[in-house]
């Protein structure tokens, strides 16, 4: 079985902590770069950009069942 992430250039935990960062704190696609970069992985912001776009709609379907309103008391 294939991986999600395979012809991708990085890993997918590194694509998968980029989504995390930026789904999860106000970042721009810049200072995802940058905190890549000081973990010694070089890439351009256009690149997060671009997997982001890519696999920030099948993230969100994947944990949308673990993402359920909480019931009212």
């Amino acid at each position: 079985m294939k991986s999600d992430f395979w012809k991708r250039r990085f890993s997918g935990l590194i694509i998968l902590q980029c989504m995390r960062w930026y789904l999860r704190y106000p970042l721009s696609y810049r200072q995802l770069s940058e905190m890549i970069s000081e973990r010694g992985i070089k890439d351009d912001h256009t690149t997060i950009y671009r997997c982001i776009q890519h696999y920030a709609p099948e993230f969100e379907k994947r944990i949308r069942w673990y993402a359920r309103p909480l019931a009212s008391l």
